[in-house]
């Protein structure tokens, strides 16, 4: 067994073992599945006009553009 499969048994012996997990992760870890990031070159912020508050509050074509965009 080299020291990654060991790390890896020693995670999930933790897992197993508790009751509650957290898992914290960094920005962009769900783009490699699809979800679009926010900052990239093809990211939300520029490919989509944000939804302003005043608009949202005010409008309920706005609220559904909002909601689809996240």
């Amino acid at each position: 067994m080299d020291v990654m499969d060991d790390l890896v048994s020693q995670l999930a012996g933790l897992i197993a073992g508790s009751d509650a997990i957290l898992l914290v992760t960094g920005a962009g870890v769900s783009t490699d599945s699809g979800i679009p990031d926010f900052r990239g070159p093809k990211g939300v912020w520029k490919t989509e006009q944000p939804v302003m508050y005043d608009d949202f509050v005010r409008d309920p074509e706005a609220r559904v553009e909002y909601w689809d965009q996240k």
